[in-house]
């Protein structure tokens, strides 16, 4: 038996959802926030497990001051807010799980007391009612949303530098069953807020010029046809020749890339924006076609009764991205126009086939819960 410090960053704030996609990017962003956490333990925490959206670390020896406990909770919390605008910024899908991750609140437990080791199954686990009580103040019921609480009895005092820290110390009680009644302290983390950084906003990359537009009417919601677009494993229901569709990602966010394996040649995506209004979402990504063509495909996508408007526009890179080593500017830009009202001709034919496996999908359970309003949040 020897004594320990227990710690938990604790996230809070998904709710149920109703989708297969919205299950795993909630786990997934979960999981993304959870790293940026523990990228910053400065106090040489030994990590016990991943309980859930919670960390739980440990450590043995002396317990740190309160000071070094608020430099700890102070970094961890800048590092997860931080990470939460850049998925808000970079944000393509319209899933519950995404839409709402700005929702997401981390709060801090401490507390110091004895733990003992045992093996169970070649696994060492740390046991003891100190342990059971670290747990049960995670539901301590503390009426702030993002907080650091420990109980009274926490051997460090809150000395002057921890008494002027960026909230005011506060005091609560609670009762746990088997434990009686507990006074503890607690500190608002809500201040630190002022000093998350802000993170850069991503420039509109569609350039000036002609476009060779397809329209085209998809008698589904809109979100369903937003979903289906920018899911690159969803190409193979409805791209006709494509072998595989390679993401090295989970979730499209901008920036993201996949690739469409043909028989002949290969198409590099990039995501580049996804912007969301009321009743409208405008999608971009740029393709570069193994066989030397590059070009900007622009979405345009319109909820109407019914469904579901698109429009496309297609431009083409400039001419130094159309293997233009030693190629005269005009024979470039010919060969760009070919190129394009090829590519053109082949997007109207995916389009087709895009239209149908959305309208088909509209049709399943799944598919209906995309309407407004049916997706968590």
């Amino acid at each position: 038996m020897e004594n320990a410090l227990f710690f938990f960053p604790d996230i809070s704030g998904f709710t149920s959802f109703v989708t297969s996609t919205e299950r795993i990017h909630s786990s997934h962003l979960i999981t993304e926030l959870l790293e940026s956490v523990l990228a910053e333990n400065e106090l040489n925490l030994e990590l016990r497990e991943v309980e859930g959206d919670a960390i739980f670390f440990l450590r043995t020896g002396a317990p740190p001051s309160v000071s070094e406990l608020l430099a700890q909770v102070k970094r961890m919390f800048l590092a997860f807010h931080t990470h939460l605008q850049i998925i808000e910024r970079d944000n393509v899908c319209q899933c519950g799980a995404c839409r709402n991750a700005s929702n997401l609140t981390l709060k801090f437990i401490a507390h110091y007391g004895t733990v003992e080791t045992t093996t169970i199954a070649g696994q060492r686990k740390v046991t003891g009612s100190d342990v059971i009580l670290a747990h049960r103040l995670l539901k301590s019921g503390i009426p702030e949303r993002e907080y650091l609480v420990f109980p009274e009895s926490y051997p460090s005092s809150i000395d002057s530098t921890a008494e002027s820290a960026w909230a005011q110390w506060q005091e609560f009680e609670t009762e746990f069953e088997h434990f009686g009644r507990l006074r503890l302290r607690y500190l608002s983390c809500s201040p630190l807020l002022r000093e998350v950084p802000e993170v850069a906003s991503i420039p509109d990359p569609t350039p000036r010029g002609r476009a060779k537009n397809v329209r085209m009417h998809i008698e589904a919601p809109l979100l369903l046809v937003h979903a289906v677009l920018i899911d690159p494993e969803s190409k193979k229901a409805y791209t006709p020749g494509l072998k595989d569709s390679v993401t090295p990602t989970p979730i499209n966010r901008v920036n993201s890339t996949h690739t469409c394996v043909f028989e002949d040649f290969e198409v590099h995506f990039v995501t580049r924006q996804n912007t969301v209004q009321k009743e409208s979402i405008t999608y971009k990504e740029t393709a570069d076609i193994s066989a030397g063509f590059s070009f900007i495909a622009d979405y345009r996508l319109r909820e109407v009764e019914g469904g579901t408007d698109v429009l496309l526009r297609v431009f083409p890179q400039s001419g130094e991205q159309i293997g233009s080593g030693g190629v005269p500017a005009v024979l470039r830009r010919m060969k760009a126009r070919v190129l394009q009202f090829a590519a053109l001709r082949g997007t109207k034919s995916g389009l087709q086939r895009f239209k149908d496996y959305c309208e088909e999908l509209a049709q399943t359970e799944e598919g209906r819960s995309y309407r407004r309003g049916d997706t968590a949040g």
